[in-house]
């Protein structure tokens, strides 16, 4: 774009040198301000990104127990958590704990709020979000509440009734970062499970 310059002031005369300078004074000047009107452009831009709530289906408004497709994300957050408690029980102390000590912390495990857990839509996929998931870095908007922190609690506690306390201790002593996948993805895991759901359903294995 083509932009008018006006002529030089009488005062600095008809010196071509004195026209180059002005000339490249307000020729820097403007295309600064482009630059400028460019950049703020392009940041308003980004900033336009919006978040909405997850849909519920009628299953994840109203069944007792957690839906299918969260289990494994749920698997994951109560492991995280029993690690946590189990090491906040340990902490100081390099020898085993009592077994009313370990079992104490599971008990606490399950027994907290959860309310730092609830509902993220990520990529169009719904998934649950906290401490110890993927999902919690994302950006998107979080549902808490409702009925998640309960059928997390029912879910933990199904865990200690399912598993043997002093195994699931004895597996966070001899890898404190095992339980996740001691609870989740063995053979018998939540996440093992979906996984081989998902495969029998792909495209790949309908042909």
């Amino acid at each position: 774009m083509k932009h008018s310059i006006l002529s030089p002031p009488a005062s600095l005369g008809s010196c071509a040198h004195g026209e180059g300078v002005l000339l490249t004074k307000v020729t820097a000047s403007i295309d600064e301000v482009e630059k400028h009107a460019e950049l703020k452009e392009q940041t308003s831009s980004e900033q336009t990104i919006s978040f909405t709530s997850p849909e519920l289906t009628a299953e994840d408004k109203n069944s007792g127990h957690m839906p299918d497709y969260l289990r494994c994300d749920a698997c994951k957050a109560i492991a995280f958590q029993m690690t946590e408690y189990l090491a906040k029980a340990q902490q100081g102390k390099n020898a085993d704990l009592l077994e009313s000590e370990y079992m104490d912390a599971l008990e606490q495990s399950c027994f907290q709020k959860w309310e730092q857990y609830g509902l993220k839509e990520v990529y169009g996929v719904k998934h649950l979000s906290g401490p110890g998931l993927e999902t919690e870095s994302e950006m998107g908007m979080v549902m808490f509440g409702g009925p998640w922190p309960g059928r997390l609690f029912k879910m933990c506690q199904n865990y200690l009734g399912e598993y043997d306390e002093t195994e699931i201790y004895q597996e966070y002593r001899r890898n404190p970062g095992s339980l996740r996948d001691y609870l989740c993805f063995g053979s018998s895991g939540v996440c093992s499970r979906l996984s081989k759901k998902e495969k029998r359903h792909s495209p790949k294995n309908e042909l």
